[in-house]
């Protein structure tokens, strides 16, 4: 009986500390090594974008900039539109679009080098992440977020 006991409790505790261990990894979270120039290259330092405003920012790989995360809140359901603009064709970007817990709702990637692209969404009230990513070169982009609350 003492044995059975001294088992249950070895492996209690071994449960309970790997926790932490494993606690991150059963979401599927998409951020990478900060940036070096830039402080928003994790989402947990992610900047806000007002809704219904734009902003620019450049991801640049040679620098090392690779990742830029803003976020936004939606105060109740609505229709969000996130546009994005590039302005050089020889960068390969990406943006995705992500919900408070980092789970991917939306991506876009630029293989066609189209320089704009935007993702429409119906949104609970919450806050959402944009992540911008730069595969290859660099480029300055503004980034738009835009609101219509449903009735």
């Amino acid at each position: 009986m003492k044995n059975t006991r001294y088992r249950l409790l070895t492996l209690l505790v071994t449960v309970v500390l790997a926790i932490p261990l494993t606690a991150g990894q059963c979401g599927q979270d998409i951020e990478t090594n900060p940036d070096l120039p830039g402080s928003d290259g994790f989402r947990g330092n992610a900047e806000e974008v007002a809704l219904g405003t734009s902003v620019i920012g450049v991801v640049d790989t040679k620098a090392g900039d690779t990742n830029d995360w803003k976020y936004f809140i939606v105060p109740s359901v609505g229709v969000v539109t996130i546009t994005v603009t590039f302005d050089k064709h020889d960068a390969y970007c990406e943006m995705v679009l992500t919900d408070e817990r980092g789970q991917t709702l939306s991506t876009f990637q630029d293989e066609k080098r189209q320089l704009l692209d935007k993702i429409t969404i119906k949104a609970d009230p919450g806050k959402y992440y944009v992540r911008i990513f730069a595969k290859e070169g660099d480029s300055d982009y503004t980034l738009t977020v835009t609101y219509d609350p449903l009735q």
